[in-house]
């Protein structure tokens, strides 16, 4: 068999290249476009995206042919071809696992993703998302064209194949030239424009550092919060929002901290527990749509006697920002990987200041509880370098347990928690302990595990994660059954909290506003502050409830435990949630852009990364300007401050 032409393997490789882009546009267009075009609008869409993809494919026929040319001269034309199909068999399993990415949060891959790629305890839990319906169609077309390709070749002169090399070539780059042209003149959207190669090698090729916050810039910033000029650097930034708070709390505050404290002095050893919900949303919590089908009656039903903010929002789109936000007071996401890069980032977590005895008398024990594996994002490393004593992971239990890719399932991951926290209480000579709890189930894949009980998932589900959604709040049901029959419940603070949203379609439309319903999906958070002494604190104040319609973010929690606790030392980039009046931004990273609730308005990297152009002093002093030049120079010296470290 006489060995192919550099020309004949660059034809053959485009075909293949072309062939899976096209494939993995039809399979992941639905979720990319989220209904943003509609009719004969959406194929314009595609073909603008299929002109990149054309592109791209021919810029990798151009380097995969040369490979194979050099791997001719080393192997037979048998091997050559073995190693090519084995090639693109993994350019194969890289798009199907990538369709279950875009499913999840609603566009290409990231940049900063690309590290997951050879995370092993990524790979290991979200492995399974990769065997569905969309593999068999990518291999059985991959196994048709490489079969059809193996065929005798037609001999042709080299001249002829480099004019037609030369014409194909010229037709790419036309076509390139297209599809900028049309991207922008048929305002297609952002997620639709070009391959997903070419997306992450536009972001590669833009990411620079931050450039550092000029004198003027802090000056500024202080003025717009309303703070003596004092403040040299960030912490300072903090401590000079700390000691000039801007008004006073909600009585309920001091309430639930002296429930707190009394417990504490009377030897009954209260529990405070934050549940880190995995992407449990407020368009799938029934409290939020009242007079609709619910798939949350627990948490519908523990609204109706507890502290309910309905206007919260997560620092990001990741789990681990949720996490440090909870607990390390960190607006950290996607530009402050603490948790994965903790050697460079100054930190302490309420569990490092509670090492020691609480100011009022005390030692605490703390724990960190997570259903899933603790290797995964660092976690295990990071919440045992900060002081984290009493640590469960899914290495905990036995291997039998009902399980997802993802983790142990939430029913036994929780009930296996309480039985836990029981002992501990009954065991440790420690006055107090203080913790997280941390879901899996409710991601995608969305595979229900073994423990599922039936009759508490929805008839019909039109997306898998509203089953999950049900499961998990079936979970919270027994969990705080079991906390209850055990006696923890009464000297119980329980914060229940989502970690994230995503982009999978509304159960419920509660955004009607279209153009920020994407965000608040991945950053709107359920925020429920519950247990026994909440329940305490209500009935000194002759309430049943307290529903809280103020914007807080997710790092909020973490100043309220440490006010909870009588911390003052901790540092928060949060406020205490019982304020009325904010100081401080609520700001939500998501992988495109920083999201500013307040304002709804979607702010662009470039924002943050470089200076202003313009004088800021010189801005009209109007209020809804003030508060985005507030919000940006604060997220600006934050990243500033952090990336420096």
């Amino acid at each position: 068999m006489r060995k192919p032409t550099y020309y004949q393997l660059f034809y053959a490789d485009l075909l293949l290249f072309a062939v899976l882009f096209i494939l993995h546009r039809a399979f992941t267009f639905t979720a990319l476009n989220a209904e943003v075009l509609t009719g004969a609008r959406q194929w314009s869409g595609f073909f603008v995206g299929a002109l990149s993809d054309l592109w791209i494919a021919g810029l990798l026929a151009l380097l995969s042919a040369g490979w194979h040319m050099l791997l001719g001269l080393k192997f037979t034309v048998g091997g050559v071809q073995k190693l090519r199909a084995l090639f693109f068999l993994i350019v194969t399993l890289l798009l199907a696992s990538h369709q279950s990415y875009v499913e999840f949060f609603g566009f290409t891959m990231m940049a900063f993703h690309l590290r997951y790629l050879y995370d092993s305890a990524f790979i290991l839990a979200n492995g399974q998302s990769l065997f569905s319906w969309p593999l068999l169609v990518y291999l059985g077309v991959l196994a048709l064209v490489l079969l059809l390709q193996s065929g005798r070749r037609k001999e042709t002169s080299r001249r002829y194949q480099g004019a037609i090399f030369a014409a194909v070539l010229v037709t790419l780059v036309i076509l390139h030239n297209r599809n900028i042209h049309w991207r922008v003149q048929w305002f297609i959207p952002e997620n639709l424009q070009v391959n997903l190669l070419e997306k992450l090698f536009t972001q590669l090729s833009k990411a620079k550092a931050i450039e550092p916050v000029s004198a003027a810039e802090r000056e500024r910033l202080l003025t717009l919060l309303r703070l003596p000029h004092a403040a040299s650097d960030f912490p300072g930034l903090m401590r000079e929002v700390k000691e000039n708070p801007v008004g006073p709390l909600h009585p309920i505050s001091e309430k639930i901290r002296e429930h707190w404290q009394a417990s504490l002095a009377s030897q009954r050893k209260p529990l405070m527990a934050v549940v880190l919900l995995e992407s449990l949303r407020p368009a799938e919590t029934g409290y939020f749509a009242p007079g609709s089908p619910s798939l949350t009656p627990t948490l519908d039903h523990l609204a109706t006697s507890s502290i309910v903010f309905t206007n919260a929002y997560s620092t990001g789109s990741v789990t681990r920002g949720g996490q440090e936000a909870v607990f390390c007071g960190h607006i950290s996401s996607r530009d402050t990987s603490l948790m994965r890069y903790d050697a460079v980032a100054p930190i302490r977590c309420l569990s490092d200041l509670l090492q020691k005895p609480l100011p009022a008398g005390g030692q605490v024990e703390t724990f960190w509880h997570h259903g899933g594996n603790g290797f995964f994002d660092n976690q295990l490393s990071f919440w045992r370098k900060h002081g984290m004593q009493r640590i469960m992971t899914q290495d905990d239990f036995m291997k039998d347990a009902p399980q997802t890719s993802w983790g142990v399932g939430d029913i036994t991951f929780l009930q296996e928690s309480a039985r836990e926290l029981k002992k501990r209480r009954e065991a440790s000579t420690a006055a107090a302990q203080v913790g997280m709890l941390l879901t899996v189930s409710n991601h995608i894949p969305w595979d229900l595990p073994r423990d599922v009980i039936p009759w508490a998932l929805p008839l019909q589900a039109k997306h898998l994660s509203y089953r999950t959604t049900a499961y998990t709040d079936h979970a919270l049901r027994l969990f705080m059954e079991s906390l209850k029959a055990d006696g923890l419940w009464e000297d119980a603070l329980i914060i229940i909290a989502s970690d994230h949203g995503n982009q999978v379609p509304a159960y419920q439309d509660i955004y009607p506003d279209r153009p920020t319903a994407v965000a608040r999906l991945q950053s709107h958070i359920n925020f429920i502050i519950a247990g026994g002494l909440v329940e305490k604190a209500l009935r000194d104040l002759k309430l049943t409830s307290l529903p809280r319609d103020v914007l807080v973010s997710q790092v909020d929690i973490s100043q309220f435990l440490a006010d909870t606790l009588g911390l003052k030392e901790f540092s928060s980039m949060g406020e205490n949630p019982f304020h009325d009046t904010r100081q401080l931004p609520v700001l939500s990273r998501l992988e495109q852009h920083l999201f500013d609730p307040q304002s709804q308005s979607l702010i662009d990297p470039s924002a943050w990364q470089t200076r202003p152009l313009f004088d800021v002093t010189a801005l009209p002093q109007e209020p809804s300007i003030e508060a985005k030049e507030r919000n940006l120079l604060f997220y600006r010296s934050y990243i500033d401050y952090i990336s420096t470290k």
